[in-house]
Formats: structure tokens, sequence, C-alpha cells
């Protein structure tokens, strides 16, 4: 939620874990529409920027930038980031994610 003041554009850089999915299209394409600089993460970087390319022409110029990279690229560079993968999934991206390795630390 956001409050008083702020915007959308507040946010700064979102990333999406598992974009490529439909959760992760959906959030990344309503972010990216909001106003939101959104990129697309998936464990297959070709394949987020497929995916990204398409919610960008879905969007037809109207919201914010939309990029697709890997999963540990798009959550380095973000200021928020978003854990679009089935429940299931969870434990596998947090072991493989070197975002989280580091946080442990």
């Amino acid at each position: 939620m956001i409050r008083g003041d702020r915007t959308m554009d507040d946010l700064g850089r979102v990333a999406v874990v598992g974009g490529t999915g439909t959760r992760g299209r959906g959030l990344a394409y309503r972010f990216a529409l909001a106003g939101c600089a959104v990129e697309v993460g998936s464990w297959d970087a070709a394949r987020a920027q497929v995916t990204a390319e398409e919610i960008a022409e879905r969007l037809g110029g109207v919201g914010g930038a939309v990029t697709g990279a890997s999963n540990a690229g798009a959550a380095a560079g973000a200021d928020v980031v978003l854990l679009a993968v089935p429940g299931d999934g969870h434990p596998l991206w947090c072991r493989r994610s070197p975002m989280v390795s580091r946080a442990r630390s």
C-alpha cells in the first residue's frame, strides 16, 4: 500500500522474479501500467527478455519501461523485489539466489 503523498514512482525499479509465469506477467504488466520501471526475471534471461517485450508491446507505449534479465540480475538492480513463483518454488529460489545468500551473511 502506498500512503500519503507517495506515488508509484516512489517505488523505484521493481523486479518480478519468476516474471515469465502467469502470476509474474500479470504483476509486471500492472506495475508497468502504473508507471513503474519493471524488470522481468527468469532463470532464463532470454525468456525474460521475450516476456518483457511482449508486455511492453501490450502496454502500447503507456506506463513504465519493461526489461528482462536473469532472476539474480533483476533482483540485484531493484528497489523492490516481488517473488512471483509458486509456493513450492520459494525454497529452490532461496537456495539458488545470491541475493539471499548475501542477506544471510
